[in-house]
């Protein structure tokens, strides 16, 4: 979610965490190539951890923005201003913040944010990714009030119908859909505990849509009316 100019696209659902002292999100999120109407359009498909109306979180998943291809998408808001990998430490040496992940189309794929020790931790495929340090936010941020799991467009244009695809081009609710599954919270430690009755939105069901059926899996995408 980055604050440009233009119009953004959403369909995902939130859920309200219990603040505890460690805390994050997990979901495998199915990743594709969505069509971009303009290169200058951003599509994403990915889970964040939310302190503040975007005051302070952490998000992670595909983005496909001014690329033939989508990337690996690690990113830190603080104070209300978007940093996208600004600060983040890698340990791992091959994943990492814009990685190409053309070789994971139509996979279904393990991530997770956690905070431990101190920093939040980035969990991609089978192995740590590395870490946003706590003193990026002054230790400030060291839980959220609230867990987003969704897809999104941004139409720079801000074109009626936005025309670029989320997910896999496909409405939810029918064959090749994109999705999300085993959508978690971490509430202690390394439990993450399965999504119940989350808080489905979509901003135009037209354009993308939404299937939720109040557990820990969903449906989502669209062509955007094009």
């Amino acid at each position: 979610m980055q604050s440009l100019a233009g119009s953004y696209w959403y369909a995902g659902v939130m859920k309200p965490t219990d603040a505890l002292s460690q805390s994050g999100v997990g979901a495998s999120i199915l990743f594709s190539n969505p069509a971009v109407y303009d290169q200058s359009d951003m599509v994403t498909s990915q889970m964040s951890i939310v302190r503040g109306a975007n005051y302070h979180l952490v998000e992670m998943g595909l983005r496909k923005f001014w690329d033939a291809f989508p990337r690996l998408m690690i990113s830190q808001w603080s104070y209300g201003q978007f940093n996208d990998a600004a600060g983040f430490v890698q340990v791992h040496g091959v994943y990492g913040p814009g990685m190409p992940l053309s070789s994971y189309y139509g996979y279904s794929v393990q991530q997770y944010i956690r905070y431990d020790n101190g920093n939040w931790w980035i969990w991609f495929n089978d192995a740590w990714v590395g870490y946003f340090p706590g003193t990026l936010w002054n230790g400030q941020f060291t839980s959220g009030d609230m867990a987003h799991f969704y897809g999104e467009v941004y139409s720079a244009q801000s074109r009626v119908p936005p025309l670029t695809d989320m997910g896999t081009g496909q409405f939810s609710g029918t064959f090749g859909t994109a999705y999300m599954q085993g959508m978690c919270i971490h509430t202690a430690g390394p439990n993450c505990t399965y999504v119940t009755d989350g808080w489905p939105f979509q901003t135009n069901a037209a354009y993308y849509s939404l299937s939720y059926w109040n557990g820990s899996y969903m449906e989502f995408g669209g062509n955007g009316g094009g």
